[in-house]
């Protein structure tokens, strides 16, 4: 509590609250430095990987020796559930959604898209993507273990609109390229994640579009670890990049 207040005193943080950021990320930083100086690792980039990943284990095996789960394995699944769960419940709290109903909706389509972008990669339609063998527009996304392939498309709004098609008749609960009143849009995630297409789009445009839980997984695990929470596994909906 004294060392809080010092950075209030000083004027280094405005609040407790923030005093509390503060110092998490100092004490952060310094673990990392002393990876580097021990030799650990090379960099404070390969430090940062190496303390994941020891985060990761951690939270694992403490799974484990509570007894919430009998193995590694099990514990990796929980540990994903109960991460989903709380961040379902986030968005609902913070009014986003008004329901865990409503706030499943999407969210994984979400998560790829905060994925993609981060990476310096373009995508506009979800479960759309560029194939540069056809030159065509494929329409491609995943509905839980399920993938849904609904062939190349010439344009990329036309594929769009081939994916809305399905997605009403089928009655699937996932946002709309071209929603009519009433239906959720996947325009929202992009827009939530403007600042980092922008700074995306100064790299360059690579293609990249949204559709199975996978890749984001492991980037989420670092995040979680950082912030001393349980890890877990978001849906995305990830693919290689294609130029145009």
């Amino acid at each position: 509590a004294a060392a809080l207040q010092k950075l209030v005193d000083s004027g280094e943080a405005a609040t407790l609250e923030e005093a509390q950021q503060v110092l998490s990320r100092s004490g952060h930083q310094a673990a990392l430095q002393g990876m580097v100086e021990r030799g650990d690792a090379a960099t404070l980039e390969e430090a940062q990987v190496l303390h994941s990943q020891r985060g990761r284990a951690a939270a694992l095996q403490k799974l484990v020796d509570s007894g919430h789960a009998a193995t590694l394995e099990e514990a990796s699944k929980l540990a994903g559930q109960r991460g989903r769960a709380a961040a379902l419940q986030k968005l609902v709290d913070s009014g986003e959604a008004a329901t865990l109903e409503e706030a499943q909706v999407g969210y994984g389509m979400n998560a790829g898209v905060a994925a993609a972008l981060s990476a310096g990669k373009y995508t506009r339609f979800p479960g759309v993507r560029w194939r540069k063998d056809s030159r065509k527009w494929r329409v491609q996304f995943s509905v839980g273990s399920k993938k849904i392939s609904l062939g190349s498309h010439a344009t990329e709004e036309e594929a769009a609109l081939v994916h809305d098609e399905y997605v009403r008749r089928h009655g699937l609960a996932r946002p709309l390229h071209f929603p009519r009143e009433g239906e959720a849009s996947s325009g929202t995630f992009r827009e939530r994640h403007a600042p980092r297409e922008a700074r995306a789009g100064s790299r360059g445009p690579r293609m990249a579009v949204v559709g199975d839980e996978s890749e984001l997984g492991a980037a989420l695990w670092t995040v979680a670890l950082v912030l001393g929470a349980y890890l877990s596994s978001y849906a995305s909906e990830g693919y290689e990049p294609h130029k145009l």
